[in-house]
């Protein structure tokens, strides 16, 4: 158990600090950041799978998703917010309807 969260701990801090320096913004306060950030958030993935597997903690499913609930939280939380289009997109959409 110490050692798996010692290996994962390696994963999450690559995964953090690419999270935290892109293009100088922390966008996902923001915005939710996927799908820009689905090759980074696949890495973090194969990486606790290998670190699970390397560490036997396979049988401890609990690990694993404990260090994606963490990361849903911190990072993806506002991708299950349904937000307005900018006002650019939305004038695009309508204006052809009005015009016709």
């Amino acid at each position: 158990h110490n050692t798996f969260e010692f290996n994962v701990d390696k994963c999450l801090s690559d995964f953090n600090k690419t999270m935290e320096d892109r293009g100088g913004r922390v966008y996902y306060k923001e915005a939710c950041p996927w799908p820009d950030v689905k090759r980074i958030y696949n890495d973090l993935s194969w990486c606790v799978e290998k670190c699970a597997s390397a560490t036997w903690c396979k049988g401890h499913k609990y690990l694993v998703d404990d260090v994606f609930l963490e990361i849903h939280r911190t990072y993806f939380s506002l991708c299950g917010n349904v937000q307005d289009p900018p006002l650019l997109h939305l004038i695009m959409l309508i204006a052809p309807a009005i015009v016709a």
